[in-house]
């Protein structure tokens, strides 16, 4: 989900409610979707199960199974909302299109995570420039219903950004730090560099490469202060969202984001990159 860095008005949050507040079992028409959306739904999904056994966290793997998700069916929102609800006390509201930073913050103070209804063709299989549901629901939602204390680090996100809603320079920094953390992130497993973004959990071509290609960078981030995680952060900034990322971000488990946002990110994200 790509955010944009514009402050975030006064009616963000009735915005945010006028989304949630349509039935799922309406934004989502179920009945329309064709074979084709069947069958790409099938094929990406029985390609990407091997590859996120192999190179994502365990954890992603399990939130993948708490939804319900399978290859035999397009996602039915209602039942994953419910499903994720039952995980992680998270849930679903379905949107369309690029949200602006303070809708998305907005709903992370909520607990609720936006969903597109769209898949790609059959044709552009291997790849799509807009996120779609494979991405929304095997990547964000997956990890999110995987990992309680990533949840909980990303509801906590969507608090400090609030107390920012109308400094557009510190929502930036906080566009990227969202981009790297919560979006792209390594993690480190019993010895091994896994994949724990949404991004890569979701990607057939990304994921192998954030783990086994020798050309970006991973910042280990076990082995720095947070001032030094915040600048590493900041000075990787200028990133392009249509390429394979040049830096990585490795955390050592969830419990480091959740404590990152809540106790280092509220001073730090107020002061002047240097």
């Amino acid at each position: 989900m790509h955010m944009n860095t514009q402050a975030i008005a006064s009616n963000k949050e009735a915005e945010l409610d006028a989304l949630i507040n349509v039935p799922l079992d309406i934004a989502q028409d179920y009945s329309s979707y064709t074979d084709e959306n069947r069958e790409t739904w099938r094929q990406l999904f029985t390609r990407l199960e091997p590859v996120i056994t192999q190179y994502a966290h365990p954890d992603v793997k399990k939130g993948i199974a708490k939804l319900g998700l399978s290859a035999d069916a397009v996602p039915h929102l209602p039942t994953i909302s419910q499903n994720l609800k039952n995980a992680t006390g998270w849930q679903v509201y379905v949107c369309e299109g690029v949200l602006d930073i303070g809708i998305l913050c907005a709903g992370y103070t909520k607990r609720y995570f936006p969903s597109t209804v769209w898949l790609r063709a059959l044709k552009d299989i291997d790849y799509t420039p807009l996120p779609d549901m494979v991405h929304e629901v095997v990547g964000h939602l997956g990890v999110l219903a995987g990992s309680q204390e990533y949840a909980d680090a990303l509801h906590e996100f969507g608090m400090l950004a609030k107390k920012f809603e109308y400094d557009e320079e510190i929502l930036s920094r906080m566009e990227a730090i969202h981009w790297f953390l919560f979006e792209f992130q390594l993690i480190e497993h019993e010895g091994k560099i896994l994949a724990d973004g949404p991004g890569l959990v979701s990607s057939l071509g990304e994921e192998p490469y954030s783990v086994e290609s020798d050309k970006p960078r991973r910042h280990m981030l076990r082995d720095m202060t947070p001032e030094q995680v915040y600048r590493e952060l900041m000075d990787a900034r200028g990133y392009d969202i249509s390429e394979f990322q040049k830096d990585y971000f490795v955390i050592p488990d969830s419990k480091f984001l959740l404590d990152f946002v809540t106790k280092y990110l509220p001073e730090l994200v107020v002061s002047e990159p240097s």
